[in-house]
């Protein structure tokens, strides 16, 4: 994971995977598959995730996860309290 100036890059093997605002979490698998995208801030953050030569655009709420939907957005499909 290389970070700068408000983004970060994920890379497997020395292969980019994926690009994203910072202020979330981005889960894949190890072969680079996107699992979800988790709000890890106190507040929203409005994110451009690059992956898989898709460009997505969406608002993360704190402690909600996200993951693909079939109309190919980001979904929140959970909440997890603060603990």
């Amino acid at each position: 994971m290389v970070s700068s100036l408000g983004e970060m890059t994920g890379y497997i093997n020395k292969k980019k995977i994926f690009s994203c605002t910072a202020g979330v979490r981005i889960v894949t698998n190890k072969n680079g598959q996107l699992i979800e995208v988790i709000g890890i801030d106190e507040i929203s953050h409005s994110i451009v995730l690059k992956w898989n030569k898709e460009t997505y655009n969406a608002s993360i709420i704190p402690n909600c996860c996200y993951r693909l939907s079939n109309k190919n957005a980001l979904e929140q499909y959970k909440t997890v309290e603060f603990t």
